[in-house]
């Protein structure tokens, strides 16, 4: 059977053991030795069931998207008050960070050290950039403040910004939600 028809228990396995490596070391360090002796199989049996190491890092991207709390922008276009969106396009985001956020942030950490890391970042890049566009709309009848409204939008989405408030900073998930509300006005206002 080839690695990309190959399912059931042994490769959602092998593929769950990729994931945990990847959360714990950073995709840049995944072997298909590494994978084959956390999942407890053999080496051939990865190669069987996934492939070689690429392959093993497109079964995690393939993981990753279909993660249930994998956050869709297109839902939170039924909010019209842009904060009320923004309020609620955070909390979904931010349930998706609890739920993948040490592999998010080693995958984030190795991609430029490991172009083949990318497999594992783009649906997060793509994500932001649907949240940007989706959270942008209503925010400011200026257009000259467009630009900024739409930088604060993309620093309020990201990982990094969400890890440094909560897990660094340890600030409540509601008092950095508030936080970042309120940089989001700021930028849609004109300067006085």
């Amino acid at each position: 059977m080839s690695p990309d028809r190959a399912s059931g228990p042994t490769r959602r396995r092998i593929v769950e053991a990729a994931l945990e490596l990847c959360a714990t070391a950073g995709p840049a360090t995944l072997t298909v030795s590494a994978v084959a002796e956390r999942a407890r199989v053999q080496r051939l049996t990865v190669y069987r069931q996934v492939g070689d190491a690429a392959a093993l890092l497109a079964a995690c991207q393939e993981r990753i998207e279909t993660e249930p709390s994998r956050p869709d922008p297109t839902a939170w276009e039924v909010w019209p008050d842009p904060v009320d969106r923004l309020l609620v396009a955070l909390e979904a985001i931010f349930a998706h960070y609890r739920a993948t956020g040490p592999l998010l942030g080693k995958a984030l950490g190795d991609e430029t050290a490991n172009p083949a890391t990318a497999r594992l970042t783009a649906p997060y890049h793509a994500m932001v950039e649907r949240a940007v566009d989706t959270l942008a709309a209503g925010w400011t009848g200026d257009p000259s403040r467009s630009a900024a409204v739409r930088a604060a939008l993309r620093l309020v989405v990201a990982f990094e910004t969400w890890r440094s408030l909560i897990g660094e900073s340890g600030l409540a998930e509601a008092d950095a939600i508030d936080v970042l509300v309120g940089a989001v006005e700021a930028a849609a206002e004109p300067y006085a």
